[in-house]
């Protein structure tokens, strides 16, 4: 489910936009993607051990949580804020001019990629707390709820960067829900009620 919400775009774009821009929008997906995956999967891999020993000894990891977030906060800090200021003229730097557009949609979905890397390895916690069908409607959700964000952008924006805008909105959305509710998850049980 996680594959079809986050191919989604792709597919509806595809529908409703130029070829060049959902050849920009992959583009620009990919370049922040890789690097997202690497670093959000190594971090993942970390707490998820260090989670479960956490919660086997204390009955919580909220330390490790918190720590875990900030760590993440400020390793993506520097290249999120560059991406936000910069992103369609480090796109034309390194790629070539013909590049700017997929800097320009870079910029747009860089929050989203900021708040995936920070959430991500953090939600964790729903596997340790055996939250499963919780973590399946979030993402029923997010697949119901992208293609309704893209469908009203393109009904009032018209544009791709319209469309992408409230796509980016709509995760985000998402992800702060699933960074509170990872975090009380964290908690001993007394503490989460």
């Amino acid at each position: 489910m996680q594959t079809a919400s986050n191919e989604l775009p792709t597919l509806f774009l595809s529908k409703t936009i130029t070829v060049y821009e959902v050849g920009n929008i992959g583009y620009a997906r990919r370049f922040l993607g890789i690097p997202l995956t690497i670093g959000s999967n190594a971090i993942s891999q970390i707490f998820s051990r260090k989670a479960i020993e956490e919660i086997h000894k204390n009955d919580n990891c909220k330390q490790l949580f918190i720590k875990t977030a900030i760590g993440s906060f400020l390793i993506g800090l520097v290249p999120f804020i560059s991406l936000l200021l910069f992103g369609p003229q480090l796109f034309a730097f390194v790629f070539g001019e013909k590049w700017f557009l997929a800097g320009e949609f870079a910029q747009i979905l860089g929050f989203y990629y900021y708040l995936n890397f920070i959430v991500g390895p953090l939600t964790y916690v729903y596997f340790i707390r055996k939250k499963l069908f919780e973590d399946f409607l979030i993402h029923v959700y997010l697949i119901l709820s992208s293609l309704g964000s893209l469908y009203i952008g393109y009904l009032i924006f018209e544009t791709s960067k319209g469309m992408l805008f409230l796509f980016t909105l709509n995760y985000s959305l998402v992800y702060i829900y699933y960074f509170i509710r990872s975090y009380f998850l964290s908690l001993t049980p007394e503490e989460e009620d």
